[in-house]
């Protein structure tokens, strides 16, 4: 089974779609909701969401303090590492930014990729609306995958992410807590991994 880790940070008003998304995928897929220490009504929305769902595909985290975009998915990874044994976990964004029809995608291409030990599904962002700063630190990252060799990957934070077969407390502590985390990991993994 795929575990899925989808961190919000003030997307209350994002979560409508994302949860109408989450109903409509019908593949087995356990869904960890991270509320990473909103300060508006996140938390309120996952609770009412959660409240009028079947919440046996969906379980929910609350980290009290933001600590970073990080932060948010390594609680989720500690804690399917932990206390559920996962052995494929991913992660996307919360904001719409990616379909989570995605998320479905890569997984029938890691479950076809089953001769391979280790590997990584990511995402392809072809575009997105981002302010200047946004950009610069994006295309910064980028340069950085390119000296380890990743050409083909344009954008680092691009989603969904899926790993397979990793020890995943390893990663979580070799991993950055904030905005470098996708970096970092594809950093990590690169040795090791084949990223499809």
């Amino acid at each position: 089974m795929i575990n899925i880790i989808i961190p919000c940070y003030n997307e209350e008003k994002s979560l409508a779609k994302l949860f109408k998304e989450i109903n409509q995928i019908k593949v087995d897929i356990n869904w960890l909701i991270i509320d990473n220490g909103s300060t508006d009504g996140t938390n309120k929305e996952i609770k009412r969401f959660m409240s009028m769902n079947d919440s046996r595909r969906i379980e929910y985290i609350k980290v009290k303090k933001n600590q970073g975009y990080g932060n948010g998915i390594k609680s989720g990874i500690r804690y399917l590492a932990e206390q559920k044994n996962a052995n494929t976990i991913g992660w996307t964004h919360a904001d719409g930014q990616t379909p989570l029809e995605d998320i479905v995608k890569g997984y029938k291409i890691l479950i076809d990729s089953t001769s391979i030990e280790g590997c990584m599904v990511k995402g392809i962002r072809k575009s997105r609306n981002d302010s200047r700063i946004a950009n610069i630190f994006t295309k910064a990252q980028s340069a950085i995958l390119r000296l380890f060799k990743f050409k083909d990957l344009v954008e680092p934070n691009a989603q969904p992410t899926i790993i397979r077969n990793i020890d995943w407390l390893k990663l979580i502590d070799a991993c950055e807590d904030d905005g470098l985390f996708d970096l970092s990991v594809l950093i990590y993994t690169m040795k090791s991994y084949q990223i499809i």
